[in-house]
Order: C-alpha cells, then structure tokens, then sequence
C-alpha cells in the first residue's frame, strides 16, 4: 500500500503570509456569495470568450478556443501547417513571450523550455490535456514530440488552467492534436546535415465515428561543423573545426484519434500516440563520445467522454515509457564516454491516471468548475552488469480544484478564484538506487500542498482590457531527477520539492481595422494587438540544473530564487498582404540562496533580453517570411564565472512558400541561421550555422 503512515513534509512559501485549507476555502467561499447576490445580465457561457488569446505564430486557419480564465496570460501558437515544413515543437514555441528556449545541438536534439525564468520541470507538458511531465520526466524533450499532427499549441503563464485538476508546476503547454477531417496529406522534407522526413495521413468512417490516423518518420546524422575549444575555454590558441559525430538521430511517431459523436451531442474520443527514438549522444563539444546511445519507446493512450454542451468530462489515460541508455566506457581512441556513473541503464516507466471536470452555471452570470484526478506512477531503473539499481519508485497522486468565476458587466469585471489541493503519497525504495551511492537512504515521505489563484480582468475602455493574477504553485521532483539519468545529468535522492508564488499584471489594446483617428494610415495598417505584462515570480527549494566540476549537469535546491520583467507583444496587419509580430522579453532572474558565492547573482541559461520578430508577405502562388531571433549575453553556471557565458546572438531565418497550380500542392524552402551564428549553448552543446530545408506537400480535399 502506498497510503500507508509515511512521515509528512511541510513547505514554506516565500512573500505571500502562511495560508491554509481553511482559509482559502473561505477566500472561495465569499466570492460565490458575492456574485450569487449580485445582479448580472450576461450569461456564463460567454465568460471565456472575452478574452481572446493572442496569436504569435502567423498560419493558416482557426485557432480554436483555449481553457484561459480571467486575468491568465496565455499565448496561442498556431500550429495547423506545420506538417508542410521541417520545423519542430522547439521552433514553434521559441518565439513565446516569457520562454527561453534551451538547446543542446540542432532541431532534432534535444530541447526544453524556461518559461518566466522557471526552469524547465516547473512547466507542466500536456498532449490534449494528458500530461507527459510524469513521475521520471518532469523536463520533457521537445523534440521527442512531433508537430505534424498539432492544431495548436496553448501557452499558460504563471497559473494552471482548473480544467487541469493535477497541477505540480507552475506554467503549462497544451498541445492540442488535430480532429477535424481533411483528406489524404502527404509530405517530404530533406535537408542540410543529412536531414529527412517524410508524412502522411488521413481520415476516414469507422465504427460510427471518425479516425484520423498520421505516420512520421524522421532521420538525421547531425553532423555539422562546429568550433571545439578543446577544453580550454580561455584560450582560443588551441581551438579547432571538425565535424560533428555520433549525432544522428531517427524516430518514428505513430497518431491516431477517434471520435464519435451520439446523437444526444456527447462525444467520445479515444486517442492513441506512439513514439520511438534511436539517437546517439555526443556530449560536449571538447570530449565527444563515440559509442554513447539512447533508445526510448514512448506510448499514451487516452480515452475521454464529454457530455453535450461540454458541462461534464471524464477521463482515463496510460503511458508505457521505456528508456534504454549505454555509455561504453571502453570506446576505441580511449574515449570516456559522456561521464556518467555505469555502462548501460534501463528504465521503466509506468503511469496511469484519471480524471473528471465538471462546470456549471449559477445564475447567468457565475461559472462554477469542480475537477478530481488521481493517478498511480512507478519508475525503476536497472543497470545490467553493475551492482545497485533495481528497486522500484512509486508514487501515488489525488487532485482537486475549485474554481468560482464571476462576470460584472456594469463595471467591465471578470473575477475567477481557484483553489488547488494536491497531495502526493510516495514510496520509495532506498536500497541501493544508483552504483554511485549505493546503500543510500532515500526515505518515502507524504507531500501535500493548497494553493489558491485569484485572477481579474478589467475593461477598462473599448479597445483596452486589464489583467492581473496572483497565484501559488508546488513541485515535487520528478523521479529522473531523484533517481534516472537522461544522458545530459545525473541524478540527486535528496531533492526536495519547489515551492513558489507568481504575480503578474498587464493589458491588452486592440484595435479594429480603419484606423478612424489616422485616415492616412487606413489603406496602410489593418488590425493590431499590443499585449504587455509584467511578472514577479519568487521560488523557493528552486530545482536548478547546475554543471558539477566535469561539466555534468546535476538537478540542485538552490535555495530562493526571483524572476521580474516585462512582456511585450505587438500583432499589425500590413496592408492586404503583410503582417509583422513582435515578442520581447526583459527579465532579471537573481539566485537569492544564502551561500555567498551564488547570491545575488544571476541564474544560469536565462538571458536578460529576448526578441523574436517575423514579418510575413504574401501574394497568390506564394508567400514568404523573415525571422528573427536575438538573444543577450547569459551564463552557464551559479557563480557566473565570464568563461562559461553564451555570447549575445543573433538569428535570422528566411522562408519562401511556392503554390503549385495543382491544387494542395505547395513547395517550401526554410532557410536557418543565415549569419552563420555558432557557439555553445546550454552545458558546452555546440549549435549548428546555416542550414536549408525543402518540403514538398500535398493536400487532397477531403472526401464527403
């Protein structure tokens, strides 16, 4: 049993004054009466729709709605077309307000996201609600999810959506997977460094319902040329050109979603997404390793009922993950492979989980949300042919979320409260867990946490709305980081769970196309969105992954850590043809730990400024796209040491899209880093320069 009597752990929260259950029950509880009691003319369902999401990523066709309440700062990437080109998850959500994106080579390595300064395991990454941070990944590699069958991606800043009962972070992606018909797709891509992919999908009746089913292949060497510093970072004397080994990388992605509809307008839907990956892992750019692999098999499968009108949802969800790591240490040339503790490791991973939402309305002005989740995880790792290892993790989750949302329309209000409980039943096995502490100790322990959110939008004129939020947040480790390796870091038994709060505020200005003040710029200007934020974040326990001495990442409590800034984005239509969006972030993200050498300096691999720019031009037959990404100077460690600094960089990408008079047939041509850019980014990676992509895609009309 993993209910049994474990010792429980405590956590405190920086800021924000002590809470419990009670207390934020009570904080609920006043604010349905408020709005039971007050007068309102606007009907609940409309509450969501007030505040349209922003879209970063110019494309084709209908975002769709997101699960965004009052006062959130979402993003919305479209996401629809990307199956006719070559880029990945990473390169979609790299150009996000607020989100850093972390690399360790080119598109098909791997890739995680910092969101708001948070690191990566304090974003929670869900594919249709269904979450893939589960107990061995909290950091989830974004290159391991494919983008070919993706409708959108939703970016939640700050806060958990109550749709989402189990929380465990602090922001949250949700890839939303396409499920309306459309014919016969096809597409082929090749490209620089030995690039290929080819696509293809469709739809068809089955069963009383709908299946949509696509097929990716992918494959790789990844072997561009780079600049090696031969370890010796302050002297350049000794650097030298060579090419990249052991970086190819194949993967297969296997979807599949059926939907049927009943006739009292219920749905049912069963999704079904499996992943596999062979990739070869070369390690720093200094001391590559010649033999060093990892193989993953990665399958979810989901089955969710909603009732008509979308008032009640219920859910069940199964992920199988297994992961097989190598890293000879008796590789030809004397190498000493990538500088973990063993020669071979083989993790499971299991997960099941379930979950229900319900939402009613109260009165025509009140939205009233419930959800529950629970799931079971277990984690083992073996290493054949060592001694240690073997034991098996468990963890038992139960989650509940109460959410009340009030509209004011006289006043131009929306107000929701939400209030989290989440508790965590662990039980681990001590004996043994990894050849480099063998014997150790990792006691089970009970973590339980209540957190409340409290969020407001105001219309404070026609074409402005104000938003604000405050909310608290709780993390636990994840069992990789206790116990697993993933190839880039070692693991740490002694991590404790991050705690920590968020605060954000900031407006939304749209203005409608005609421009009536300026007629002058009428014919010149369409519709525009400005968006601005500012956030003020505090951590404390902060999991950081930190290099050690050889230059191995390792996950740390670094003790209280801050992130403040600004957000800024700007959507402007040009003309019929032109568009140009802007995405800049400035931040400051300060360790605040007590020991000297670390405080009041800067967190590792987050820069103080960032900007993305795209500006699109089209025309019948074709359309084209120019990019721009530039990122200040950031450091690579705790102490800030000047040598292990990613220099200020900046990248320009160029896109050009022809239409074929055949019908659906389009030819594109991406081309990648056209200054040639190099350096190493997160822990001594080297980043690859030029590069060009060619996809050739068909899209059949679909039948009826």
């Amino acid at each position: 049993m993993l209910v049994d009597s474990l010792p429980t752990r405590s956590y405190r929260r920086p800021a924000l004054p002590a809470r419990s259950l009670h207390s934020s029950a009570l904080v609920v509880a006043l604010v349905v009466a408020v709005a039971g009691a007050w007068p309102n003319t606007v009907v609940a369902g409309e509450l969501r729709s007030r505040l349209r999401p922003i879209i970063i990523v110019p494309a084709a066709g209908t975002p769709g709605p997101s699960t965004a309440e009052p006062g959130a700062s979402v993003s919305v990437v479209a996401a629809a077309t990307a199956w006719r080109g070559s880029r990945g998850l990473a390169e979609l959500l790299g150009h996000t307000t607020g989100v850093h994106l972390r690399r360790m080579g080119g598109r098909e390595d791997s890739a995680s996201l910092v969101v708001r300064g948070a690191g990566a395991g304090r974003v929670k990454v869900m594919i249709d609600g269904v979450s893939l941070s589960r107990a061995d990944q909290t950091t989830v590699n974004l290159a391991d999810i494919p983008v070919d069958n993706i409708e959108r991606i939703e970016v939640y800043k700050g806060f958990m959506p109550s749709a989402f009962a189990a929380a465990g972070a602090e922001s949250a992606v949700n890839i939303i997977t396409r499920t309306g018909d459309h014919g016969p797709r096809v597409s082929i891509t090749t490209g620089s460094f030995g690039t290929h992919r080819i696509y293809a999908a469709g739809t068809g009746r089955l069963a009383g319902g709908r299946l949509q089913a696509g097929l990716g292949l992918r494959t790789t060497d990844g072997d561009f040329r780079y600049t090696d510093d031969n370890g010796t970072e302050a002297f350049t004397g000794d650097d030298s050109r060579r090419r990249r080994d052991n970086n190819d990388r194949s993967s297969l992605d296997l979807t599949a979603t059926w939907q049927a509809e009943r006739r009292d307008g219920s749905k049912l839907t069963l999704r079904e997404n499996l992943f596999h990956k062979d990739e070869g892992l070369p390690g720093l750019g200094s001391n590559e390793s010649a033999r060093a692999r990892v193989r993953m098999t990665r399958n979810i499968a989901s089955l969710a009922w909603e009732s008509p009108g979308g008032r009640h949802r219920t859910e069940l969800g199964m992920t199988l993950r297994r992961e097989r790591l190598s890293d000879p240490k008796s590789a030809g040339g004397g190498s000493a492979g990538i500088g973990l503790p063993f020669d071979l490791e083989v993790d499971t991973a299991v997960a099941a989980d379930a979950s229900t939402h319900w939402r009613r309305t109260v009165g025509t002005a009140q939205l009233v949300e419930l959800g529950l989740a629970a799931a079971f995880e277990r984690f083992q790792s073996r290493y054949p042919g060592a001694s240690g290892g073997g034991g098996a993790q468990q963890r038992l989750r139960g989650s509940l979320v109460l959410s009340d949302e009030i509209a004011l329309p006289a006043r131009g209000l929306d107000l929701v409260a939400q209030l989290r409980h989440e508790t965590l039943w662990n039980r681990f096995d001590g004996q043994a867990l990894l050849p480099s502490v063998a014997g150790s100790d990792v006691p089970s322990a009970r973590n339980s946490s209540t957190d409340l959110r409290l969020g407001l939008s105001w219309q404070a004129a026609a074409p402005v709305t104000v938003r604000a939020g405050v909310a608290t947040y709780f993390r636990p480790p994840a069992f990789s980081e206790l116990f697993g390796n993933d190839g880039f870091s070692v693991a740490n038994p002694e991590l404790a769970p991050e705690t920590g709060n968020t605060r954000d505020i900031g407006l939304v200005a749209e203005l409608d196309p005609g421009w009536p003040r300026w007629p002058a710029l009428s014919n010149l200007l369409g519709p525009a969105r400005l968006e601005w934020a500012y956030f003020d974040n505090d951590a404390d326990d902060m999991i950081l992954f930190v290099q050690t001495g050889a230059r191995v990442a390792k996950p740390l409590n670094v003790g209280r850590a801050r992130s403040r800034g600004h957000e800024f984005n700007l959507s402007l239509g040009m003309g019929q043809a032109a568009g140009l969006t802007l995405a800049y972030t400035v931040q400051t993200a300060t360790n605040l730990s007590p020991y000297p050498d670390y405080h009041d300096k800067e967190l590792p691999g987050r820069p103080a400024q960032e900007l993305h720019a795209t500006f699109t031009y089209g025309r019948p037959g074709w359309d084209a796209a120019w990019t721009l990404t530039h990122r200040t100077a950031f450091y690579l460690d705790q102490a800030n040491n000047p040598v292990r600094r990613v220099p200020a960089h900046s990248i320009h990408g160029l896109r050009l899209g022809l239409a074929s008079p055949a019908k659906g047939t389009r030819l594109d041509l991406e081309l990648d880093n056209l200054g040639n850019e190099q350096y190493a980014d997160e822990y001594g990676f080297p980043v690859p320069g030029r590069a060009i992509y060619m996809t050739i895609s068909v899209d059949s009309p679909a039948r009826p």
